[in-house]
């Protein structure tokens, strides 16, 4: 699932708890639709103007 680590800083995440670690990719997607709540894996949602905001407030 490249597409979730392409928008989602997943490891720094999981260090500050806000998804838990995983073991299978299918519990990761779960664990990113309940983040986000959302029903697919789509994150057009995700405008490029706000992903830089996105990444900085996480990994400061």
């Amino acid at each position: 699932m490249a597409i979730i680590y392409e928008h989602m800083p997943i490891v720094e995440m999981q260090k500050r708890g806000l998804i838990r670690n995983t073991k299978t990719i299918k519990d990761l997607e779960r664990e990113v639709l309940n983040f986000w709540n959302i029903n697919t894996l789509n994150f057009d949602f995700l405008k490029q103007e706000t992903q830089p905001a996105f990444m900085q407030e996480i990994c400061p």
